[in-house]
């Protein structure tokens, strides 16, 4: 985390002083480096904090407070940019990334915390130490024919102590054998139906989200005539009911299972995507703010399931093969998520030109609405802790976080 936030210091610091079109490609490599370790280890800190099924709430928070971070930002950089120059922004989001930086850093990690503070570690009984004690020899009572005993059977007592630290050797081999074997793997997370799943839709989603970015502004400037001021606000209508979706999707997560609220945030998602390209010049941009609002709302829904649904399998995949650590594997999962939803980033924006220019906005709608049919059926097959029942039925874990 510290990493990251260090790259995104010199993101801005790049931007600010930036001359040519290379040292712009360098700052936004460096923007992508942080976002990749900030959202990574931001997502395994929470994982490793809370119970399993509390993880919906606390991730549906996360990606509440992202489009709020969006929303507010632009508004500031822009009166900024304003009313003091164009390097006035990039100081202050230095200024915000050096109290991020501070912040980070007196984040006490769970394994450095004392069991006291985590009530599952605190109530686990310690092992006993095993201490080894030479020997107690008497000299007093020794006598010349024990002495002449224990010279004869020196050799044996060697030999035996050769075989006893052979096997001791052996032993500790074999559970370092054992300890190796019990890591989760790359190829053993890829093999997991439930995280190809959920690596699909976060792809879907980034990938219609950011077209939406690049060519919605477009739309509202060619049809309604507004300017730059007025398609920032109609943002906000979508960013809006995002925030207060991804919390509200998070708990009903942990309430009723992921697969019931990704099957209905799917459906609900699809007619709203189409629909957006409907309001056109011809009509009035008020049912564009609803549809918006809609489309925000249950975007955010597609999403919270995905991070509960990670840390399920990583969870079930130590549990099978008994590993040391129940979070084993954790970091590498959310990384595969980001690693879905910057590809989903960088192909979003390329197929909505190509559909804009060539078939038009109502027909681009139309084709991302389908992306979230096509996750549909695979999110009713694998999504949740069974393929039979739409709700969870497990009892709630009682756990708290420190």
């Amino acid at each position: 985390m510290l990493l990251g936030i260090t790259a995104a210091i010199t993101a801005n610091f790049v931007f600010m002083f930036a001359t040519a079109y290379w040292m712009l490609l360098v700052a936004r490599f460096l923007q992508g480096i942080s976002n990749a370790c900030v959202w990574t280890m931001s997502l395994c800190l929470i994982a490793d904090n809370w119970p399993e099924n509390q993880l919906g709430l606390q991730m549906g928070k996360l990606v509440g407070f992202y489009p709020l971070g969006i929303m507010t930002g632009l508004p500031i950089g822009a009166i900024l940019y304003g009313k003091l120059g164009h390097q006035a922004p990039f100081i202050a989001s230095m200024v915000l990334c050096g109290i991020d930086f501070f912040m980070r850093i007196i984040i006490i990690e769970r394994c450095h915390s004392p069991p006291e503070w985590f009530p599952d570690l605190a109530d686990k009984p310690k092992k006993p130490e095993k201490t080894l004690r030479p020997p107690q020899l008497s000299v007093t009572h020794m006598s010349m024919s024990s002495i002449c005993a224990d010279s004869s059977l020196e050799g044996d007592d060697d030999s035996n102590s050769d075989t006893s630290s052979e096997t001791d050797i052996g032993a500790v081999a074999a559970s370092m054998t054992t300890g190796a074997a019990s890591k989760v793997t790359l190829k053993q997370l890829l093999r997991r139906p439930r995280l190809l799943v959920s690596l699909h839709m976060t792809l879907v989603v980034a990938a219609v989200m950011s077209a939406f970015e690049s060519t919605l502004s477009m739309r509202l400037a060619t049809e309604f005539q507004f300017d730059e001021t007025s398609c920032g606000l109609m943002l906000i209508a979508y960013m809006l009911p995002a925030i207060v979706s991804g919390a509200v999707s998070g708990w009903l997560c942990d309430r009723y299972g992921t697969k019931i609220v990704a099957l209905v945030a799917l459906v609900l998602v699809t007619p709203a995507c189409i629909c957006i390209g409907i309001p056109n010049s011809s009509t009035t941009f008020w049912p564009f703010v609803i549809i918006l609002a809609i489309g925000g709302t249950t975007m955010s829904a597609c999403q919270s399931p995905v991070f509960p649904e990670i840390a399920s399998v990583v969870a079930i995949e130590n549990e099978k093969r008994k590993g040391k650590s129940a979070k084993d594997g954790l970091a590498m999962s959310y990384a595969l998520f980001n690693a879905a939803y910057g590809t989903g980033m960088c192909v979003g924006p390329i197929l909505a030109g190509f559909l804009y220019g060539s078939v038009g906005f109502f027909w681009l709608c139309f084709v991302l609405g389908m992306q979230f049919v096509i996750c549909i059926p695979f999110a009713y097959a694998y999504t949740g802790k069974t393929s039979k029942s739409l709700l969870n039925k497990e009892p709630a874990m009682t756990a708290s976080p420190a």
